[in-house]
């Protein structure tokens, strides 16, 4: 992507996201109060909790200590976004694709491994911007359809457990 880039920012629309007219103006102005910060609409918060290394995936099931914030939620800093829609500075971008990726599954995470990379290796914020009842844009009717959204699929399960492991054992403040 930064080959492709002519800009200083990327700003990321999942084929499941229909902007509006809105949409563009919307993360420029916050980018604007946020120069350095990747910004986004969805997210987790991850409380003060210790892995547990019998059974990780109970987390992502009980969500005990794993909270989703959606949309409408207050702006806020997250764990970890959700890149559907996104913006991210060229800087941070150029960072995060100077670091390895330990388990090549974790490109089916990918918004999932980015998060942990800047803010673990960059100390970059992840910040969760409120949007307010699809003021700057709308989710397709499929959005969230099991199978169909990638979310849903086993294999994407699984390389988010496998991440939610990897950020356990090497974070800093959870």
């Amino acid at each position: 992507m930064l080959r492709l880039m002519r800009s200083d920012l990327l700003l990321i629309c999942d084929d499941d996201i229909i902007p509006k007219q809105s949409f563009v103006q919307f993360f420029v102005d916050a980018h604007q109060h946020h120069k350095k910060d990747i910004l986004a609409v969805r997210g987790h918060k991850f409380l003060p909790h210790q892995l547990n290394h019998a059974d990780p995936r109970a987390e992502w099931i009980t969500f005990k200590h794993v909270g989703f914030v959606d949309d409408n939620e207050p702006e806020q800093l997250v764990h970890f976004l959700h890149a559907d829609t996104c913006l991210i500075p060229r800087q941070a971008l150029q960072d995060f694709v100077s670091v390895a990726m330990p388990d090549n599954g974790f490109i089916l995470v990918d918004d999932y491994w980015m998060s942990f990379a800047l803010s673990h290796y960059f100390n970059r914020n992840l910040r969760k911007l409120q949007c307010h009842n699809n003021k700057h844009f709308e989710r397709t009717a499929t959005s969230d359809v099991g199978g169909l959204a990638l979310y849903t699929r086993s294999e994407v399960q699984d390389a988010k457990i496998r991440m939610y492991i990897h950020h356990m054992l090497n974070r800093v403040g959870i």
